[in-house]
Formats: C-alpha cells, structure tokens, sequence
C-alpha cells in the first residue's frame, strides 16, 4: 500500500510544486474542509493529482502561502470532485489558487 504524508514545510511544498509543474495532462484536486453546519469554509487539506507527478496532500494552514502552486498549475486544466465548494476555500485572499 501507499503512504502519503501531508506536506506542511515550505521546502517540501515547492518542491512538490516543481514536481506537479514537471508532470504531464490535467490536474486532479480536492479540498477538505469543516465547512458542515458549524465551519467555515477554510480548506484544512488540499489533495492534488497531475499524471507523471503524483498525488500530494498539503496542509493550507501550516503552508499559508499557495503562490508557487498558483504558479506550477495555474494555467492547467483543473478537474475537481466538487468545484462549487473547493474553489471557495481555494479563492480565499491567504490561498488565492484558483484556475486560470
């Protein structure tokens, strides 16, 4: 089985970024958030797939800054499981990710 650990060190976060930048074809993402009844709509994982790449998990509190995200995959073709309520939690001024 495959082990997946959440990057949260800005390092690892762009070089994860240089990576996805590197990888082939559209970009798989997902945000968890604790939105329900009670939360907001702050994203607490961000889940991201590029084929040639991998999948990375990121922690978007500890990370603040998603700039060289924005940068890697900005201008690729994104594929959510559920844009209406990721791209929210993506837009938001900390983060400002979204799809170009």
């Amino acid at each position: 089985m495959t082990e997946y650990s959440v990057i949260s060190d800005a390092v690892e976060f762009r070089a994860a970024c240089a990576v996805l930048a590197a990888g082939t074809g559209p970009v798989a993402v997902d945000v968890e958030r604790a939105s329900g009844f009670r939360y907001s709509q702050r994203a607490y994982l961000v889940q991201v797939f590029r084929r040639d790449a991998g999948v990375f998990l990121f922690d978007p509190p500890e990370l603040g800054d998603f700039s060289p995200l924005q940068e890697a995959i900005g201008g690729t073709e994104w594929v959510f499981h559920a844009a209406s309520q990721d791209l929210p939690s993506l837009r938001v001024r900390r983060y400002a990710v979204v799809p170009r």
